[in-house]
């Protein structure tokens, strides 16, 4: 999304536990440990909005899928087209 990026860190199939790093505003959060549909919330923009993350599986392959959910006016993420 505009101001977010995401990097998952480590993920664990066994165990449902992953590490994921929060990069929003030229700052960055680590969200360690995280379980899966734990909600993490932060924010992030101009005129701070609440963001909220939830992974609902891991894979053995160091992959986790979910969601983010953004407020309205969030800023669109950006794209490049020709």
């Amino acid at each position: 999304m505009g101001t977010v990026s995401l990097e998952l860190k480590k993920a664990d199939a066994k165990k449902s536990k992953f590490t994921i790093m929060v990069y929003a505003d030229d700052k960055q959060y680590e969200k360690k440990d995280r379980s899966l549909n734990e909600p993490m919330q932060f924010y992030a923009g101009k005129d701070p909005m609440l963001f909220e993350v939830v992974v609902n599986s891991v894979s053995a392959k160091n992959t986790v899928t979910g969601y983010m959910s953004t407020p309205k006016g969030a800023p669109a993420p950006v794209t490049t087209g020709r």
